[in-house]
C-alpha cells in the first residue's frame, strides 16, 4: 500500500496536467515495489473531483468541520 500524503502543484502550473503526471508517477513506483492499494485524504476545498477523475473512490467521509467542510478518505486499486 502506498499513502499520499501531500501532492501540491505551484498555481501557475495547473491546469496543465502536473498533478496528474505526478500522481501516475507515485502509482507506477508504487505498484513496481508490489503495492495494489494506494490512499489519501483531501478536503471539500481542496481535490476530492481532480482524484476521482484518476481512479480514486471515497471510502469514508467525516463531516463537523467548520465552514460545511468534509474530510474525505479516497483509494485507489491497482
Amino acid at each position: 500500500m502506498v499513502e499520499v500524503e501531500v501532492l501540491w502543484v505551484s498555481e501557475s502550473y495547473r491546469g496543465q496536467g502536473v498533478a496528474s503526471r505526478l500522481l501516475a508517477e507515485i502509482e507506477d513506483k508504487a505498484k513496481v515495489v508490489g503495492c495494489q492499494l494506494a490512499h489519501l485524504t483531501t478536503y471539500s476545498f481542496q481535490a476530492p473531483l481532480f482524484y476521482q477523475k484518476q481512479g480514486y473512490v471515497i471510502c469514508g467521509e467525516i463531516d463537523g468541520f467548520p465552514d460545511s467542510i468534509r474530510m474525505y478518505m479516497l483509494k485507489k486499486q491497482f
